[in-house]
């Protein structure tokens, strides 16, 4: 028992070190002025959703916006908690810790991110059928926040940054090369 302790510290003691080195890569688009991959921008967090393949991206976007307070809620800067997640009692997460309040704490915001993306795949999993954009706004205003009027802070956002959106959409969609997160962090399994 004691070396399965021991052989499990090091190998998360390995991983962390791993992350730690490679986070100061470059996304590489058209624009050479573009933030480092660990800078929380819009334009990145656009990237990474494309690059992560997560459904419904406008969606999820703004919720980030929206749930980290456009990046400024104190969760975000000190947790790197970007959607406002509690620590999952069950499924997998990419979560390092728990804060005192019960949200999960991420070591870099792409985490936060892959762990939503995790969020996604157990839930949509589970209910095939919400698919549209239009299901998904009704899913999250059910199952992610009962605040009365969710769905329509979020649609809000989306027509708010649409064009920044497509813009960065149409650079990875382009020949472009980019790194994605699977180049950067080691593949959670998900």
């Amino acid at each position: 028992m004691k070396k399965i302790v021991l052989i499990t510290m090091l190998v998360v003691s390995y991983l962390n070190g791993y992350c730690q080195d490679t986070t100061q890569a470059k996304v590489v688009t058209q624009d050479s002025t573009q933030a480092p991959i660990d800078s929380l921008t819009k334009e990145n967090l656009i990237t990474q959703l494309i690059c992560l393949g997560v459904k419904n991206p406008e969606i999820v976007f703004a919720q980030a916006i929206l749930e980290s307070g456009h990046f400024k809620s104190k969760l975000t800067k000190k947790c790197n908690n970007i959607f406002g997640m509690k620590m999952p009692r069950k499924r997998h997460t990419t979560a390092i810790a728990k804060s005192k309040s019960g949200y999960a704490v991420y070591k870099h915001w792409v985490a936060s991110l892959e762990d939503y993306l995790a969020w996604q795949k157990m839930t949509l999993g589970k209910h095939k059928n919400v698919i549209t954009k239009t299901q998904y706004l009704r899913y999250l205003d059910k199952v992610y926040c009962s605040v009365k009027g969710y769905s329509k802070q979020l649609r809000k956002l989306i027509k708010q940054n649409h064009k920044l959106f497509v813009k960065v959409r149409d650079v990875c969609d382009s020949d472009q090369k980019y790194v994605a997160p699977s180049d950067i962090y080691i593949n959670r399994g998900f």
